[in-house]
């Protein structure tokens, strides 16, 4: 903090000069219902052994709600640390299964156990293996809405309020301190947060969490973004944006933009106007203004596990873009994954043929080398004037693997320092059946991340499955017995054994 005189001349301001700053995450769920508080905090240990305020700790109050229990439960807040404080991809993953899942023991991948959580873009968002590892637990990620974070996004409407709270507590403990001669640390933010009597002061602060994370200011915000109950009321606010969206006729489409009429009224009355101004002689053409357009077709969504869907998906690189494309399906959907997948697979390709290439035209140097040899014999100093030049430079060629447009002396003096290249193993029948199936070949949940994280789950299974409870075991038995026959049915109707 600087702190200043009032009796000195000079516009000078309070401002926070400090270079700490940690993160503060914070949400809630359709009930209503406050996630407890993470404190991302910084931190420049190294190893393990990180140190921690216990009075930090002490100050943090707890959170009641029901989330994925059967009763309600006295939940604590969480914490984080990493050397910039911030939230990258290593702690969203961190955060997502040390402090949500927990939320929801009996969340499952299948109807009606299932929670979805709506994130704004940022680091770590579009983390795959991060995606995957939640999807199979039944965590679905879903992005918001682009550039539209104060009417659409729920928390950002607690949020306003909390800041205000959270600078008027700053603001009068930083008097209080400034006053008794003592300063403002850090583990004092769970004090600005949550409220209560400052030991050093003894001047009370609000609860700004509680007072703003209230049940009623979380449904009001719910209900303020559309979301709980599901209503357009982002589309009735005045600042939301809105386009003249026409059919292929070209007639206005209401469902998607039911504003396009009016916007084609007031450009008629626009129009209009200005060509009266023009018949008056003035330049009616510097108060003319059209409607924004697009056509229908750019918001058509495109169908799940469509081929149209999955190429569209491998040129989305960010989150924005991603909601473009499916219109808000979750990030961690299957056609994700297989989107991914396929650029990788189209990654594993492209080396694949430009090794193909490449050895092939490094076999074809080399069979040009042997004719100019057996024809011309070793180019030596002695009868490098009468060598072919044409021929040297493919000698060259063949050694350094590159072209080169020197004269023939130098070119023969780094010929001679060099070895003859290593023959290249032949392109093998299993390399070309590889290749053709990463061209060709399907794709399917076990080749994405998806099918990784699965065959992880089930070693972690495998190595502990003595540790299973009676139930769990029980269960687990029964899909197995049941996916089996399911096999065995395939195989006799195959004619397989």
């Amino acid at each position: 903090m600087v702190f200043y005189g009032k009796d000195m001349a000079g516009g000078s301001t309070a401002a926070s000069k400090t270079s700490y700053t940690p993160t503060i995450i914070c949400g809630s769920n359709a009930e209503g219902e406050a996630i407890p508080p993470h404190f991302q905090l910084k931190s420049a240990a190294k190893g393990k052994r990180e140190r921690f305020s216990v009075e930090f700790i002490a100050r943090c109050k707890d959170v009641c709600g029901v989330f994925g229990n059967k009763e309600r439960k006295v939940l604590p807040c969480t914490f984080g640390l990493n050397e910039k404080a911030g939230m990258n991809s290593v702690e969203l993953d961190k955060y997502f299964c040390g402090d949500i899942l927990p939320l929801y023991p009996d969340i499952e991948d299948r109807p009606l156990k299932r929670v979805t959580a709506k994130l704004d873009s940022g680091p770590g968002r579009m983390n795959v293996d991060m995606l995957a590892h939640l999807r199979i637990r039944g965590l679905h990620i879903v992005p918001g809405l682009p550039n539209s974070t104060g009417k659409t996004q729920e928390t950002d409407q607690n949020y306003g309020p909390f800041k205000g709270g959270y600078r008027n507590n700053l603001h009068r403990l930083a008097g209080a301190r400034f006053e008794a001669n003592k300063t403002i640390v850090m583990s004092d933010l769970p004090l600005l947060v949550f409220g209560g009597i400052d030991p050093a002061t003894d001047i009370e602060l609000h609860d700004v969490f509680n007072e703003t994370f209230s049940i009623e200011n979380c449904l009001s915000a719910w209900k303020k973004c559309g979301a709980v109950p599901l209503t357009q009321a982002p589309m009735n606010e005045k600042e939301t944006q809105h386009e003249l969206v026409l059919n292929e006729d070209p007639s206005v489409n209401a469902t998607i933009d039911p504003e396009g009429y009016k916007l084609l009224q007031l450009e008629e009355a626009n129009h209009s106007a200005c060509n009266f101004l023009t018949s008056l002689g003035c330049d009616g053409s510097r108060l003319r203004m059209s409607a924004a357009r697009h056509g229908a077709k750019k918001h058509e969504l495109t169908q799940l596990q469509s081929k149209e869907r999955i190429e569209l998906l491998v040129k989305a690189k960010s989150a924005g873009q991603i909601f473009a494309v499916t219109h808000g399906k979750h990030l961690n959907s299957s056609d994700f994954f297989k989107s991914r997948a396929v650029e990788e697979r189209k990654k594993l390709a492209d080396a694949m043929l430009k090794d193909k290439r490449e050895r092939h035209v490094r076999a074809k140097l080399a069979s040009e080398a042997r004719k100019t040899l057996e024809e011309h014999g070793e180019p030596t100093e002695a009868n490098i004037k009468n060598y072919p030049a044409v021929k040297m430079k493919k000698l060259h060629e063949w050694k350094f693997n590159k072209k080169s447009t020197e004269g023939r002396e130098k070119l023969l003096k780094a010929y001679l320092g060099k070895p003859a290249p290593q023959k290249d193993p032949g392109w093998s029948v299993a390399e070309e059946i590889k290749l053709k199936e990463l061209l060709t070949r399907d794709m399917y949940a076990k080749d994405t991340a998806i099918g990784v994280q699965l065959k992880q789950t089930a070693k972690a299974i495998t190595n502990n499955i003595y540790d299973l409870d009676k139930e769990s075991a029980k269960e687990l038995l029964h899909v197995l017995q049941q996916q089996h026959g399911e096999d065995s049915d395939e195989d006799d109707r195959h004619g397989t054994v």
